[in-house]
């Protein structure tokens, strides 16, 4: 992402995997807020839907894309497209990419509720 390039990661032992969509429905803030952010990335979930949240949280900047429950995500690595990734080294996942930002998943942050303050 040409947005936020402002770290580098030397990937060339890792492989990028596309993320996959939370099957459940996140319904209203107080839900969203305890969502176990590194529990979800274990799993390969990079992007959620919700109902019900507030406006000013769907389009924060945060760890997982937020959709709205009718949409779906990007599943494709090209241009326009912008899919959350995980990067996984001997099929472990060690970072993840989303909205073009890299997170990684040693970082002291658990729940979603941690990004909002």
């Amino acid at each position: 992402s040409v947005y936020f390039a402002f770290e580098e990661l030397n990937a060339i032992v890792y492989r990028a995997v596309i993320g996959k969509t939370y099957p459940r429905t996140i319904y209203g803030n107080s839900q969203l807020k305890n969502l176990d952010v590194r529990e979800l990335w274990a799993a390969g979930y990079t992007s959620i839907r919700t109902q019900d949240v507030s406006s000013s949280i769907r389009y924060a900047n945060l760890p997982l894309q937020i959709l709205r429950s009718n949409r779906k995500a990007d599943t494709k690595i090209r241009q326009g497209q912008n899919p959350g990734l995980l990067i996984q080294k001997n099929g472990q996942t060690h970072f993840v990419v989303v909205n073009g930002k890299l997170y990684d998943l040693r970082d002291q942050h658990r729940k979603l509720g941690d990004w909002l303050r």
